[in-house]
């Protein structure tokens, strides 16, 4: 079944035993790219069971595979996003559509392969757009120029007092205490949505109320910019675009920072390449920040605490790790240390791979 992202996160990530398939594949939004979603579905269904069949027997494939089908037929392939990720053991089932590319593959293995979730909720060009007045607040949900939802529920926010008979008596200073109270209201609001999947806030308002929606905010952290409207009567598209005219340069210059890290690290000894390194670093709880060459994957054996690379042409084999990459990033969170996805070449002289530890 469909569950919220960072819940089937949360609960895949609790998972450790025989038989977790993990399905990921890229999809489309429109027609008629998106009719071959199902397609490419079905396929990789018939690979999954091929292989939990040979690895795992019959019994164990059939179980695993009532699921996976049954929910396969319960995706909406008309309302898909860049990518689609199945879980399934025997005890488990969920899938979720994430905004970010992926590679298609199957993971089979004592765990599932998290990653790219974790890559979707830690993509800094993923973000909400609380579009606020002195009267009502809608929020949306974006992937940088692009509207993906608006955010339902206590969304659309409406101020009953602030057009009322009774605002209009007050004095100026009271006028002010009634709209602060007003985003205060609102504000609950989006912490709850927050408490659920929290991404970067862009505020679109007029700059009057920056100052008093700061004042009530309870997490300011997650307030990355603002700007002012051109127009009230924005339509979601349009005001998305603005928003990320507004947001895309503190995005950059996160990125900057991060791979600004990524060199001082090299000039300070702190930064780690090979894999069985940092893979003691990640045990002894020295990592700091794993950065990883998008679309780079290893399938490895473990043995002992010491890792062998394996070949892509090996990545079935019994007893293998499908990929340590994902392994070590999840031991990393665990730790509290985070990790940065790299599209360009700046990893390619670490094979990909590189990791700056705490000390």
């Amino acid at each position: 079944m469909k569950q919220k992202t960072t819940e089937v996160l949360r609960k895949a990530k609790a998972v450790r035993q025989e038989g977790c398939v993990t399905i990921t594949m890229n999809t489309h939004r429109t027609r008629p790219d998106s009719l071959k979603d199902p397609i490419l579905l079905k396929d990789l269904l018939r690979t999954t069971e091929s292989r939990l069949t040979k690895d795992h027997g019959p019994k164990l494939a059939k179980a695993i595979m009532d699921k996976l089908n049954a929910m396969a037929e319960g995706i909406d392939h008309e309302h898909n996003k860049e990518s689609l990720i199945l879980f399934a053991n025997t005890d488990f089932a969920a899938y979720v559509k994430l905004s970010v590319p992926v590679t298609d593959r199957i993971t089979v293995d004592d765990t599932f392969a998290t990653r790219d979730i974790f890559r979707a909720l830690h993509q800094e060009a993923e973000y909400y757009v609380l579009w606020l007045n002195k009267s009502e607040a809608r929020l949306f949900h974006a992937f940088k120029g692009k509207v993906e939802e608006e955010i339902r529920g206590e969304f659309p926010f409406r101020n009953s007092v602030a057009g009322s008979d009774a605002a209009k008596i007050v004095d100026n200073r009271d006028y002010t205490v009634l709209v602060e109270e007003f985003f205060n209201r609102v504000d609950k609001a989006l912490v709850k949505v927050l408490n659920e999947q929290p991404l970067p806030v862009v505020l679109a308002t007029d700059s009057r109320n920056v100052d008093h929606y700061n004042r009530i905010a309870d997490k300011k952290e997650f307030l990355k910019a603002s700007f002012n409207p051109t127009h009230d009567d924005l339509t979601p598209h349009h005001l998305i675009v603005e928003a990320w005219k507004a947001y895309a340069p503190v995005v950059e210059s996160q990125y900057n920072n991060r791979t600004d890290a990524l060199e001082k690290a090299v000039s300070t000894g702190r930064l780690v390449t090979d894999h069985n390194d940092i893979w003691r670093a990640l045990q002894e709880g020295k990592g700091g920040t794993i950065f990883v060459k998008q679309g780079l994957f290893q399938p490895a054996m473990l043995n002992d605490g010491h890792i062998e690379l394996l070949p892509d042409s090996d990545r079935e084999k019994k007893g293998a790790v499908d990929d340590i990459i994902d392994e070590m990033i999840e031991q990393n969170k665990a730790f509290g240390g985070d990790s940065v996805f790299v599209s360009s070449d700046e990893l390619d002289r670490f094979n990909g791979l590189a990791l700056v530890t705490r000390y």
